[in-house]
């Protein structure tokens, strides 16, 4: 029992050093940080709009919301 359980140790450790040593080649890595760094760019620009359009649609919300400011006649407005 106790030498099956060290064999399924053993072969198991060494499948997981095995399958840690997959480099890949500099190239295929840095096209890749290009491309992660590209999309980034992109989804910033997005959430940019997204964000000017929020605060645009928010100010027109406040504006139709307050009533317009009206001065009764005869005074005047505050001066200095």
């Amino acid at each position: 029992m106790r030498y099956a359980v060290i064999c399924a140790l053993l072969a198991s450790v060494s499948l997981g050093f095995s399958a840690c040593n997959k480099a890949k080649s500099p190239d295929e890595v840095q096209a890749n940080i290009a491309k992660a760094t590209s999309e980034a760019a992109e989804n910033n620009a997005k959430a940019d709009v997204q964000r000017k359009q929020a605060e645009a649609q928010a100010s027109e919300e406040l504006v139709k919301g307050r009533p317009t400011p009206r001065r009764k006649p005869g005074i005047r407005a505050w001066q200095p």
